[in-house]
């Protein structure tokens, strides 16, 4: 009845049939139903012409993950104790998510990704604006004789937040450069929402020590205007160095 099915990597079965109608475009059509969940379907597309790559994919399923207590989304701002009760249950709420996106590389060892992606299950406008006052009235009230209920709300607020660069809105765009350097590739992406223009931008990359052996370094900015969801998140930067060996 929540996401951690999803968090888990739980059991769950998916079908997928594909096909090749005309020579360079791939369909396919799945099925597919995890552990306490209903089954959900999706289709995907792609189409390859010289340098050019495009696709598209839409899932419908149950509702699995961004999910907000209820409370946050509904009447009016309020403190909460005990702590909030969570949403709908995923199992049964289902929700629309897709992407439509582009490939190009003009030239070897340089390829440029463009994305647009929507969750159905993200906050709409109305649900933002909300949310937002919560937060406001949250933080005012450090001030008042509820101090520990106000610390618990923020608590709560925060690891929302914190899921980002997932994303809590609804709808993004998602762009990416890639440049091959023998061992070492460099990679620059931007993570933008449509609602307020607030960003993620990744500067990574990656050196191929062994066969087996890849150190991988990024740095993430979080920008946006204050209230923007990427302004509101409760880091401006953040980095990682990661050794990863294969097996």
């Amino acid at each position: 009845g929540n996401d951690r099915v999803e968090r888990s990597n739980a059991r769950q079965l998916a079908v997928r049939w594909s096909t090749e109608p005309v020579p360079g475009l791939n369909t396919a059509l799945m099925l597919r139903k995890r552990d306490g969940a209903r089954v959900g379907a999706g289709v995907s597309a792609s189409y390859g012409v010289d340098e050019v790559t495009l696709r598209a994919d839409a899932y419908y399923g149950p509702a699995e993950a961004r999910r907000f207590p209820l409370g946050l989304l509904d009447g009016a701002p309020r403190l909460y104790l005990p702590p909030l009760a969570f949403g709908y249950d995923p199992g049964h709420d289902y929700r629309l998510r897709s992407v439509i996106g582009a490939t190009w590389t003009p030239r070897r060892a340089l390829a440029l990704y463009g994305e647009w992606v929507h969750h159905g299950d993200g906050l709409s406008g109305r649900q933002w604006d909300r949310y937002t006052d919560q937060l406001a009235l949250h933080g005012a009230a450090l001030e008042g004789p509820r101090r520990g209920a106000a610390i618990g709300n923020l608590g709560t607020d925060l690891s929302l937040l914190g899921s980002a660069p997932a994303g809590v809105r609804r709808d993004y765009v998602y762009l990416r450069a890639e440049l091959g350097q023998g061992d070492a590739t460099w990679y620059l992406s931007t993570f933008a929402g449509v609602a307020d223009g607030s960003t993620v931008t990744t500067l990574s990359k990656s050196w191929q020590l062994r066969d087996h052996l890849t150190l991988k370094a990024d740095l993430s900015a979080f920008t946006g205007s204050a209230g923007s969801e990427f302004g509101l998140t409760p880091y401006r930067y953040q980095a990682h160095l990661v050794l990863l060996q294969t097996f």
